[in-house]
């Protein structure tokens, strides 16, 4: 089964390329969830273990940046391929399906 989550090599170099850099230089917050983003968005999928851009993401570069942005983050509320605390190892449950909230959970 694909997670579909990033490797810590992943993470690494988008790190590397943000341009502000991410949000704490010991955490790996906005690298982590760009990868995440760009396939909720349908902006790049998985072939062969790595990821690349689909004809969407293709298109999309040629866009203006906040509408792009406003597009994933649509995608990402309505069909998020993972639950973002997932990565919180202290949370009990992490290995036990259906434990946390959805992010489509409006209680």
């Amino acid at each position: 089964m694909q997670t579909k989550r990033p490797a810590a090599a992943s993470v690494v170099t988008v790190a590397e390329t943000l341009s502000s850099g991410d949000f704490y230089p010991e955490e790996a917050i906005a690298a982590y969830a760009w990868p995440l983003l760009v396939q909720a968005g349908g902006l790049a999928e998985l072939v062969g273990g790595k990821l690349q851009l689909t004809a969407r993401g293709r298109t999309a570069l040629r866009k203006p940046a906040a509408d792009v942005v406003k597009g994933l983050w649509r995608s990402w509320v309505s069909k998020a391929i993972t639950d973002e605390l997932i990565r919180v190892d202290n949370f009990k449950g992490q290995r036990t399906t259906n434990v946390l909230t959805p992010t489509t959970s409006t209680t």
